[in-house]
């Protein structure tokens, strides 16, 4: 958690929005409860892109702040 923050920080300049949740759907459940490791999930969005909605988007700037960042946590985790 503290290497997301961090990066976030780096590449985004600013703090990131933190949202504890539980892994419920997807992958993260097995990961948590069978292997019990933990769960990071990173998104990018913007304030209009109408999650889940038939005209969902994203701003080609957030996608590619999104894939430096995740290319960047990924190298952090590397390092340990």
């Amino acid at each position: 958690m503290k290497a997301a923050v961090r990066v976030a920080r780096d590449v985004y300049g600013q703090d990131p929005i933190l949202n504890p949740s539980s892994g419920g759907s997807g992958p993260m459940y097995p990961f948590m409860q069978h292997v019990g490791a933990p769960v990071i999930a990173l998104g990018i969005g913007n304030i209009g892109g109408r999650v889940h909605a038939p005209n969902e988007n994203i701003l080609r700037r957030d996608f590619e702040n999104g894939v430096h960042y995740a290319a960047a946590f990924m190298a952090a985790l590397a390092e340990g």
